[in-house]
């Protein structure tokens, strides 16, 4: 579980990388343009990761049900302009539009909006660590093969 968190933490640092070196290079540039790209494929896998292992199983939990519809509701908006800014870049790159100020200043735009969205998103790791550790399954004693949180029937009894 903590590896699939450190790798959904370094999938957004490569988000952000990968934007920065698209702004680097420019997107006019071939080099930019990839930059770009491999930025949106790993926001995709991102999305994808979080959904599958953070948001599914949280919202399948009626403890934490209202918490993520909440969350989520509150997003939205985030994520629809997120989803505007990314649609208009590739767009733009692909009927290899020249406004470079323009596309400069909506990469910037769509970082800074992947910024917030992504801590505002890392407020569930948290939750999501406590809702995996409390839906673990038990740890068995190693030598005996019980349960060590449960009580034998004879410890009952005096």
């Amino acid at each position: 579980m903590l590896k699939q968190i450190a790798m959904l933490q370094s999938l957004e640092t490569g988000i952000i990388d990968r934007l920065d070196d698209a702004l680097d290079l420019g997107l006019e540039s071939q080099g930019g343009r990839a930059a770009f790209k491999s930025a949106m494929r790993e926001l995709n896998s991102a999305t994808k990761l979080k959904s599958k292992l953070i948001y599914a199983p949280l919202l399948e939990d009626p403890a934490t049900r209202d918490y993520i519809r909440q969350l989520d509701f509150k997003l939205f908006g985030l994520t629809e302009r997120i989803e505007v800014l990314r649609s208009y870049l590739e767009l733009s790159m692909e009927n290899q539009e020249r406004d470079a100020d323009m596309i400069e200043l909506t990469v910037h735009r769509l970082r800074r909006r992947l910024l917030v969205l992504f801590k505002k998103e890392s407020a569930l790791r948290p939750i999501y660590t406590h809702w995996h550790d409390r839906n673990a399954p038990p740890k068995r004693a190693a030598s005996t093969g019980r349960r060590t949180t449960a009580t034998t029937a004879p410890d009952l009894i005096h």
